[in-house]
C-alpha cells in the first residue's frame, strides 16, 4: 500500500515560488521527497500534538497539507484520549487533511475506560478507520502496526 506522503519537486517548487517565498521552514519539506522513492509509506511523527507549532507560523496541519500527505492518529485507549483525539480530528478536517485511521494503543496501567476508546472515536466522529492495538511504549512501532493493519483491511470509507 502506497500513501502519497511526500510531494514531488515540481509541486514543492511551484508552493516555494507562488505561495511561502523560499522560507527556511520548506528546507524540511524539499528533505522528505527522497524518501518517496525508498518506501511505501513516510511516517512523520509530530511533537506536542497536531496544533504544536513547528516554526512560529507552522504547525503539523500546514505541513500535511503542504505534503499533500494524510495523517494517522495515533493516542492511548484512556478516557483523556478521547477529547484530544476528536479535537485532533476536527482540525484536521477544518485543514482540509485526509484522515487515514486511527490507532489506540492500551495503556501501561490499563483504567475502567481501556477497551472503549475506539469504539467511542469511530461513533462520534464517522470513521470505520479506527484500530485498537496491545500496549506498545513506542508510539512509533503502534502507528506503524496500526498502519499495517489499516492497509490490509483495505482503504475504510
Amino acid at each position: 500500500m502506497r500513501f502519497p506522503l511526500a510531494l514531488s519537486v515540481k509541486i514543492a517548487r511551484h508552493i516555494i515560488k507562488h505561495k511561502m517565498r523560499r522560507t527556511p521552514r520548506f528546507a524540511m519539506v524539499l528533505q522528505l521527497e527522497p524518501l518517496r522513492a525508498e518506501a511505501d509509506l513516510v511516517l512523520l511523527e509530530g511533537t506536542g500534538g497536531l496544533l504544536t507549532p513547528i516554526t512560529w507560523e507552522w504547525n503539523a496541519v500546514e505541513l500535511a497539507r503542504s505534503l499533500g500527505a494524510g495523517a494517522l492518529v495515533v493516542g492511548r485507549d484512556e478516557a483523556e484520549t478521547l477529547n484530544q483525539m476528536l479535537l485532533t480530528l476536527s482540525a484536521l478536517e477544518l485543514g482540509g487533511v485526509d484522515v487515514l485511521g486511527v490507532v489506540v494503543t492500551a495503556p501501561a496501567i490499563p483504567d475502567a475506560s481501556t477497551g472503549l476508546t475506539a469504539g467511542a472515536v469511530s461513533r462520534l466522529s464517522g470513521l470505520d478507520r479506527v484500530l485498537s492495538v496491545d500496549h506498545e511504549p513506542d508510539p512509533l512501532a503502534a502507528a506503524d502496526r496500526g498502519t499495517k493493519r489499516l492497509g490490509a483491511s483495505g482503504s475504510g470509507g
